[in-house]
């Protein structure tokens, strides 16, 4: 959602997940999403993505960053990077040191509260292979029986998002870092976040439609078959407040 609303800005180039791990979506995330179609007419050369074994810092300088000043409209570059992205090897790991030693990288850091509705988000992606709603478009004939989640393996993934969010507020202290919810802002205050957006990248406000919409139609007490154990399995630790 985020993603989308930057895309639409003017003085925006937004990249989608260029360190993905599947070849094809980061080849299609250096076409950029507001620009594919332009991109794959001739307008740039999109075989220039991340391939594996090149140097994830140099990359950026040179294909991501470096013609920032080429085009006198866009006055700012992004992209999209999860906390486990970029971490596979040495090569690409200098993604994490280009991006902790320039003091003009300016971080969104976009977090869902709820670590339990992430997940189950994941999950439901993951097996009807559905990764965005456009706002009102119809709704999938499938329909999803609720599934297990295994205890331990919850608890390893929320563990582990845990730890990501509290080195990033760690190693990003006194730089320029916003930090937003899913919950809050994004859905419980789109307009205002994506001006408080704005005014954080040195943007002008233009207006721009929320085009994505909660994909999950069922909350996770509803679609987790063992809801009640998972909800004993995590009483008395930090991630109890999930449950209802």
């Amino acid at each position: 959602m985020l993603l989308r609303s930057l895309a639409e800005h003017p003085n925006v180039k937004m990249f989608g997940e260029l360190f993905n791990d599947e070849e094809d979506e980061r080849q299609r995330a250096f076409a950029g999403r507001r620009r594919l179609s332009a991109d794959l007419a001739g307008g740039s050369d999109t075989s220039h993505y991340y391939k594996e074994g090149e140097d994830g810092a140099e990359f950026l300088r040179q294909r991501v960053f470096r013609n920032s000043s080429s085009d006198p409209d866009i006055k700012a570059i992004g992209f999209k990077l999860f906390y486990c992205q970029a971490r596979e090897n040495p090569d690409v790991k200098t993604v994490w040191e280009y991006l902790l030693a320039n003091p003009n990288i300016y971080v969104i850091h976009l977090q869902r509260r709820n670590l339990l509705e992430s997940y189950f988000s994941l999950r439901v992606a993951t097996i009807t292979r559905e990764w965005a709603r456009p706002k009102g478009a119809t709704p999938s004939d499938f329909t999803l029986e609720p599934f297990r989640l295994e205890p331990e393996q919850c608890a390893r993934k929320f563990n582990a998002i845990t730890a990501y969010r509290e080195w990033v507020k760690s190693s990003w202290s006194g730089r320029p870092l916003l930090e937003i919810t899913y919950e809050d802002d994004l859905r419980g205050n789109y307009a205002q976040t994506i001006r408080a957006i704005e005014d954080f990248l040195g943007l002008e406000h233009v207006p721009t439609e929320q085009r994505l919409e909660k994909q999950a139609r069922r909350p996770p007490r509803e679609g987790i078959l063992n809801y009640a154990e998972l909800k004993e399995y995590f009483r008395y630790t930090l991630h109890e407040e999930y449950f209802e």
